[in-house]
């Protein structure tokens, strides 16, 4: 093994007890701007993105790594900030000594800790292996939880990177995510007619009637194989005895298909244009891109680079589809690039029995190393 077993176990385990919850990051980043200012490498704010999300600390940190002029920048990305509860985090080694978890009553931080853990000790083996290998781009996000915020408003024009890996993923280490949902948020409004509840109801029109009468219409919950929509958010503030004029609602279509997404919100803006004017109501619509869908051809050369990393170093690959969002959705929108998302070796995210499996991380960091050398290689690819 390459890299260095108890400083790669360590640096994941000093990083974790570092607050960073979503929108409140800068300490952690001030943390990573002076650990690769100290390992000699040009560190920048993505001033851009901090300007443009109201509320935030910090904006993306980007680490400029040296290699080969003549080989392909790749960037390597994981996400500074941690869910809730995510601060004063005391990790420890289970007693199976297999697994690192929380202490206390929080998370543990793997997602994605575990990700910038696997970046830090990987180019630090390069530089003490002397190994040749491509120039880097290091990209550590902000806010990737509430909204994939930093890598949505990256400035493209920091990056020079073709091949994207973010690492951020599920527990096995031959695990590639090639593929990503669609997701909108739909916000929605119906506005009715106001009445005394009892003297007159008849006069008034009920919005909360209203959207009730919509919701029945509605595709919801799992619509095909690819494409669910769930309502989560139902809002009316109306006196018992008048007749309510606004009701609000908030849901989420998600899809591996973005067409098919496009045709279930056209079908829900269909069924609210039928009912509201049914019952002599109106309605008002925003819709918010969260990502796009996406998938690598099979044959991509990112796809087929990993898969004779993998096999080089016998592990078994896997390409799979991901259900959630990640930092790759939005930056193979603002980017000219491919990517993939690898795994950290973590279980039960965002959850306080979120734990970190130490031989799959190391595997993990090992086969980074492995993966980012193998550029150095020009003919690598021919020799499948």
């Amino acid at each position: 093994m390459m890299i260095d077993r108890e400083r790669a176990i360590n640096t994941f385990m000093d990083l974790v007890t570092i607050d960073s919850v979503s929108l409140q990051e800068k300490q952690f980043a001030e943390f990573l701007r002076q650990l690769f200012i100290d390992m000699g490498f040009e560190v920048v704010e993505d001033v851009k993105s901090r300007k443009l999300v109201a509320g935030s600390s910090t904006g993306n940190m980007i680490v400029r790594v040296p290699g080969n002029a003549d080989l392909p920048t790749v960037i390597l990305c994981s996400h500074m900030d941690t869910v809730e509860p995510g601060n004063g985090i005391e990790p420890i080694i289970d007693a199976s000594g297999e697994w690192i978890i929380s202490k206390g009553d929080t998370i543990l931080g793997a997602d994605d800790k575990g990700g910038i853990a696997q970046i830090i000790e990987a180019v630090r083996t390069l530089q003490d292996a002397e190994l040749e290998h491509p120039p880097l781009e290091l990209l550590f996000t902000f806010g990737e939880e509430i909204g994939l915020l930093g890598s949505k408003h990256v400035d493209a024009e920091l990056l020079n990177g073709e091949d994207i890996y973010v690492i951020d993923g599920g527990p096995a280490v031959g695990d590639a995510y090639v593929g990503g949902p669609s997701s909108y948020v739909v916000k929605g409004e119906i506005h009715g007619k106001t009445a005394h509840a009892a003297t007159h109801p008849e006069q008034g029109v009920s919005a909360v009637q209203v959207l009730a009468e919509c919701i029945t219409k509605m595709p919801l919950m799992k619509v095909s194989e690819q494409t669910s929509v769930n309502i989560s958010k139902l809002f009316c503030d109306s006196p018992l005895n008048v007749v309510p004029e606004l009701a609000r609602f908030e849901l989420e279509i998600r899809s591996a298909d973005d067409d098919e997404a496009q045709n279930v919100l056209q079908h829900i803006e269909q069924v609210l244009s039928n009912v509201t004017n049914h019952f002599g109501a109106k309605y008002t619509l925003e819709v918010e891109t969260r990502m796009k869908a996406f998938r690598l051809n099979d044959d991509a050369p990112i796809i087929r680079r990993f898969q004779k990393v993998n096999a080089d170093l016998g592990i078994p690959t896997r390409s799979k589809r991901s259900k959630g969002g990640t930092d790759l959705s939005a930056l193979l929108e603002r980017l000219d690039a491919q990517g993939l998302v690898l795994t950290v070796g973590s279980k039960n995210e965002h959850s306080t029995e979120e734990a970190l499996n130490i031989d799959i991380f190391l595997q993990c960091t090992e086969r980074l190393v492995h993966l980012i050398t193998s550029y150095a290689d020009k003919t690598y690819l021919e020799s499948e």
